[in-house]
């Protein structure tokens, strides 16, 4: 409930969280969210005071652009590690990159904000981008990899044998290689490369 309701948060324009559990509308023409329906202010509040994210090293208490991304990083491995040791996908899963829309500061070059700042004109939304593969029938998101801008990865596996867009669908899939499934992606992870690679692993691909 308190991670929903965080993601609820960001739909809405307030300027104080508290706003969002009024019941006392400012007017009649404006109805309220009433986030009490799901869970209460105190307990929202007692639990965002005890979050914790990984732990990250600080320079002249300023966080470097490579290490600031270890502040979620654990977060993001967890939610990987619980998707692939509790939940079992169906025969095809698709891959996708997805945008966390941010409209404040970022970029490369300012040390506050995103470490990396995506704008791309295909994209509804700019911000952090991500690489993520679903259950192909559920829908049921699997896995997550933050694009951490040049150098900033740190993750990569089958970089040194194949093409970056193919092995960020290997990297995608990697827990389910060899498992006979089906990954479907758009034009940005088809390839003959990437079509041929997944075989290897006992895997097709449709584009």
């Amino acid at each position: 409930k308190f991670f929903g309701t965080l993601v609820l948060m960001t739909k809405y324009s307030f300027s104080n969280h508290r706003d969002l559990w009024r019941t006392e509308p400012y007017s009649k023409y404006v109805s309220l969210p009433k986030f009490g329906r799901f869970i209460s202010r105190a307990r929202f509040e007692a639990i965002l005071s005890f979050i914790r994210f990984s732990s990250t090293s600080e320079r002249n208490d300023v966080l470097e652009t490579t290490s600031r991304w270890s502040v979620v990083s654990g977060f993001v491995d967890a939610i990987n590690n619980h998707r692939r040791y509790y939940f079992t996908p169906s025969d095809h899963i698709c891959v996708d990159e997805s945008m966390s829309g941010c409209y404040g500061l970022g970029e490369d070059r300012i040390e506050i904000g995103l470490p990396h700042y995506v704008a791309l004109d295909r994209k509804p939304e700019n911000g952090c981008e991500i690489r993520t593969d679903a259950c192909g029938k559920s829908g049921i998101m699997i896995r997550l990899k933050i694009v951490k801008g040049c150098g900033g990865n740190g993750d990569i596996p089958f970089e040194d044998q194949f093409s970056a867009s193919t092995a960020a669908t290997l990297r995608l899939v990697e827990p389910w290689l060899r498992t006979d499934r089906v990954v479907c992606g758009d034009s940005w992870f088809a390839s003959v490369a990437t079509a041929s690679a997944l075989m290897r692993y006992n895997m097709r691909f449709i584009g």
